[in-house]
C-alpha cells in the first residue's frame, strides 16, 4: 500500500498507519512554536519533545514537572501560566 493523507489531519500515513510528516515543511514555520511535556510522560518523553521542538526554527521546549500526558490536569495553574506567557512574549 502507499502512503493517504487524510484531509483532516494534513499529515501522511503509510500503510502502517504510521504518521510522518514531512521535517522540511517544518523548518518553514515562520512562527514560534511552543512544545510541552511532563517530565513522567512517555509519549511524547521530555527527550523525544526536546528533538520535536529542535525541527522548528523557533521551537522551544518546556518541561513541566511532575507532569504527565495530561500536564494541564497536573498542574493547571502552571500549565495555564506558561500558555499565557508564550502567547503574550513568544518565549
Amino acid at each position: 500500500m502507499g502512503w493517504t493523507r487524510p484531509a483532516r489531519y494534513g499529515r501522511l500515513r503509510d500503510a502502517g498507519g504510521r504518521v510522518h510528516v514531512p521535517r522540511a515543511a517544518l523548518r518553514r514555520v515562520t512562527g514560534e512554536v511552543l512544545v510541552l511535556a511532563g517530565d513522567l510522560d512517555g509519549n511524547p518523553a521530555p527527550a523525544l519533545a526536546a528533538r520535536i521542538a529542535a525541527l522548528f526554527p523557533h521551537g522551544a521546549l518546556d518541561v513541566q514537572p511532575g507532569g504527565g500526558h495530561c500536564p494541564w490536569l497536573d498542574d493547571p495553574a502552571r500549565f495555564a501560566g506558561r500558555v499565557e506567557r508564550f502567547l503574550a512574549t513568544g518565549t
